[in-house]
C-alpha cells in the first residue's frame, strides 16, 4: 500500500517554493496501491493543487483507482509500442529471449527488460515444464522443495498459462506462452471452462494477498 503518512509528507514538498521559480512535479507510480485513506488525503490537492504544480498517477489499471480519484484526473492513455520495433529496442538492450519476454508480459518493453533475467526463465521452465505439462505432478512435493520468494512468480505465471488456455478456446489464439503452442492445444480441449474460470478468479484472490505475510507453502499447494 501506498499509505496516509507518505501523500501528508508530499505536503511539506508541496509548501516549498520551486527552485528559481519553476515548475513542481509530483509523480506516483503504482496508484492503485493507494490506500483508501491515502487517496481520500491526495483528493483536495488533485482539485486545487498549488500554483504551476502538477500531479501525475501512474497505473496500469486505473480501474482500481477510486472514482473519487479517478474523477478528479485527466487520463493520459499511452498505447504499447510496435511489437517489432519493441524487439528491436530490447535485443538492443542485450535481451536473452527478446520476443518471448515481450510475449510474458503483455507486450510492454520496459517490464520485459526487467523481467529478462537468468532467475525468471528458470522459474518459467520449472513451472510449465514440471508443473502444468508434467505426468504424475505432486504439488505439495513442489511446494517443499521451492523457495518462499517464488509465489509471486507461480502465481503470475499460473493466470498467464490460464489466460491463454481461456483465450485458445474462445478465439484459437495464444498471447502469453506462444513457445508453448503445442502443449495448450493438447490441454484446451481438456479443460472445463467453468473450472478455468473459477480458477482464475481463485489466482486473482491470491495476487491480491502476496505481499501479506501468509505461509508460502500452503499458498503454493
Amino acid at each position: 500500500w501506498i499509505k496516509v503518512e507518505q501523500v501528508r509528507a508530499l505536503w511539506d514538498f508541496l509548501a516549498l517554493s520551486a527552485h528559481f521559480g519553476g515548475r513542481k512535479v509530483m509523480v506516483i507510480q503504482g496508484a492503485e496501491r493507494l490506500h483508501p485513506s491515502a487517496a481520500n488525503a491526495l483528493l483536495k490537492t488533485l482539485e486545487e493543487p498549488p500554483p504551476r504544480t502538477h500531479l501525475i498517477l501512474v497505473t496500469g489499471t486505473p480501474s482500481r483507482l477510486p472514482a473519487t480519484v479517478r474523477s478528479r484526473c485527466v487520463r493520459v492513455q499511452f498505447a504499447l509500442p510496435d511489437g517489432k520495433v519493441a524487439a528491436q529496442w530490447l535485443q538492443e538492450q542485450g535481451a536473452a529471449q527478446p520476443a518471448l519476454a515481450l510475449a510474458q508480459t503483455g507486450y510492454a518493453p520496459l517490464r520485459a527488460r526487467e523481467l529478462d533475467t537468468p532467475a525468471f526463465w528458470s522459474q518459467r521452465s520449472l513451472l510449465v515444464d514440471q508443473v502444468l505439462s508434467g505426468v504424475g505432478f505432486d504439488p505439495v512435493a513442489l511446494s517443499e522443495r521451492a523457495a518462499a520468494d517464488t509465489v509471486a512468480a507461480l502465481v503470475s505465471g499460473l493466470q498467464r498459462w490460464c489466460y491463454d488456455l481461456l483465450l485458445y478456446k474462445s478465439a484459437g489464439r495464444i498471447r502469453y506462452n506462444p513457445d508453448r503452442a503445442q502443449i495448450l492445444h493438447r490441454l484446451a480441449p481438456r479443460v472445463s471452462l467453468h473450472a478455468l474460470i473459477r480458477f482464475l478468479r481463485e489466482l486473482q484472490s491470491a495476487a491480491r494477498t502476496l505481499e501479506h505475510p501468509l505461509n508460502p507453502r500452503l499458498v503454493m499447494e
